[in-house]
């Protein structure tokens, strides 16, 4: 099989979200041909799909490599990887500056750079990493809640209405923006104890997140009642037979920076608790049941 037709055949399982059979295809691609760096590429979305994280990182390296378009973006993968699924913040900082490097005007680089600096507690680098992506798109509603949160929790409440406030005046500010801007403002309000501006922000943020939903994950309360019903329907787990009893799992659910982390970590001094980490297994198992919907990979993933 000459090497169009194996790329060929590996875009079209990657199309059809036929993930074991796409990866041995691609990895016949690139042995065929290592230059080819788009496959290196799609071959290290395949692995990252597949959980197969340091394979991912070195088919992401090799593409960068090859020289593959925008490598900034593969960077930014990377980071993601380093950060989310291997807990290595600072090589995933280093992938983020390396990005800079190539492409200083890259926001998502920007803003994802502030994240990190945010979860190690650095205010100061965050607020300056949010700053810089403000400088290059005024209207990054991630950059300017990011921002205003900080503001907040710095007891600059006023200051960050005010810039949310002028921002959101724009006509112009895209619907996410504005939905990621109108949450802060929320937050702005509130902590300056002016409950009926902030309900009033909250509830607009809400209305328009909504118009931004995929309109098959959008909550269905019929549907969920009649899950729980089918739950409570469930017989009980059968008890063993020589009366032991295996360890007892605790699930601690919560929204972003809800606080799911410290409880974990209050737990865990339990000498009878152990700790399983920030885990996205089920996230994981329910991607693993949608892989025929398997979307063809993006380079612009966030951390």
């Amino acid at each position: 099989m000459t090497t169009n037709l194996r790329r060929m055949q590996a875009d079209s399982l990657l199309g059809q979200g036929r993930l074991p059979e796409a990866v041995a295809a691609y990895r016949s691609v690139v042995a065929s041909d290592p230059a080819d760096a788009e496959a290196w590429y799609n071959l290290g979305y395949l692995l990252r799909c597949d959980r197969q994280f340091r394979a991912a990182l070195d088919a992401y390296d090799r593409s960068i490599a090859a020289g593959v378009d925008r490598p900034e973006e593969v960077h930014l993968n990377r980071a993601a990887i380093l950060s989310e699924f291997l807990d290595a913040d600072e090589e995933a900082e280093a992938e983020l500056r390396r990005a800079l490097v190539t492409a200083p005007e890259f926001v998502l680089a920007w803003l994802n750079l502030g994240n990190l600096y945010e979860d190690r507690g650095d205010a100061i680098a965050a607020r300056a990493a949010y700053d810089a992506a403000l400088a290059i798109d005024p209207r990054c509603g991630r950059a300017l809640a990011r921002r205003a949160v900080i503001d907040v929790v710095e007891g600059e409440a006023d200051a960050a209405i005010g810039r949310l406030t002028e921002a959101l005046a724009d006509p112009a500010l895209p619907r996410p923006d504005a939905a990621e801007s109108r949450f802060a403002l929320g937050q702005s309000y509130d902590a300056r104890g002016r409950y009926d501006e902030a309900f009033a922000a909250y509830a607009e943020a809400n209305r328009l997140a909504a118009t931004l939903a995929d309109p098959r994950l959008r909550y269905d309360r019929a549907a969920h009642h009649r899950l729980i019903d089918r739950l409570i329907a469930l017989p009980p787990a059968p008890r063993p037979e020589n009366g032991s009893r295996n360890p007892a799992t605790i699930f601690i659910c919560g929204m972003f920076r809800s606080g799911s982390t410290l409880v974990e970590q209050l737990l865990s001094r339990h000498s009878r608790v152990t700790a399983g980490g920030e885990l996205d297994l089920l996230p994981a198992m329910a991607a693993r049941d949608n892989r025929a919907g398997m979307a063809a990979p993006s380079r612009r993933g966030l951390i």
